[in-house]
């Protein structure tokens, strides 16, 4: 009895020594997988900073709404009929407007930030009770497209159609557009100012 006690001691002391060998060799493993992993991380995070840096002057755009501060106004075209400046114009706040009156609008477009921002893009609604005057619409070195649907989708305005009920597509008429929309070719710099311009005539 006492030696088959001995043999089943020596026994579970050898398990306990594979078991404990398989734990050392799993631990080590684990720091070694540990080790890797966090020295992998840091060369990820570092190549990630590096990305960051490179194209961080590229991220600063005006896309964001807040980016950019704009201003409308509209202003009508009234003759001088007296004194020295007879028969030139001026323009006045358009306050009371009659039935087929052109309207000038000027879009004012600012970079409150003191960051340059790249690919400045602005969207104007046609006013309500106006219709687009063909051709009016201008500003500095930009890139003007037109919508038809709401602002949904933009093209140039030879570029602009929509498909008729009788099946044949046609260039959409400037009196159905909805939304104007300018994206200058250049930064605006800190606390510049562009100005964009169309015209309308009132309904």
């Amino acid at each position: 009895m006492r030696f088959t006690r001995i043999a089943a001691e020596r026994r579970i002391d050898k398990q306990s020594l594979h078991t404990r060998a398989c734990e050392n060799s799993f631990t080590a493993a684990a720091l070694k997988y540990s080790k890797a992993t966090h020295q992998a991380l840091k060369k990820l995070r570092a190549i990630l900073l590096l990305v960051l840096a490179c194209l961080l002057p590229a991220l600063v755009t005006a896309q964001d709404i807040d980016s950019i501060e704009t201003e409308l106004r509209a202003e009508i075209r009234v003759e001088i009929t007296s004194g020295p400046n007879k028969g030139l114009a001026r323009f006045i706040p358009a306050t009371v407007l009659s039935q087929g009156e052109v309207v000038y609008y000027t879009l004012r477009i600012r970079n409150p930030s003191s960051e340059f921002l790249r690919e400045v893009t602005v969207v104007q609604r046609i006013p309500v009770n106006t219709v687009y005057v063909e051709n009016s619409a201008s500003g500095p070195d930009t890139e003007i497209t037109f919508s038809a649907d709401g602002g949904q989708s933009f093209a140039p305005a030879e570029q602009l159609k929509q498909m008729g009920t009788d099946g044949v597509e046609r260039i959409i008429r400037p009196e159905q557009y909805t939304h104007i929309r300018w994206r200058m070719r250049h930064a605006l710099a800190p606390g510049a100012v562009a100005l964009a311009r169309f015209r309308a005539v009132f309904q």
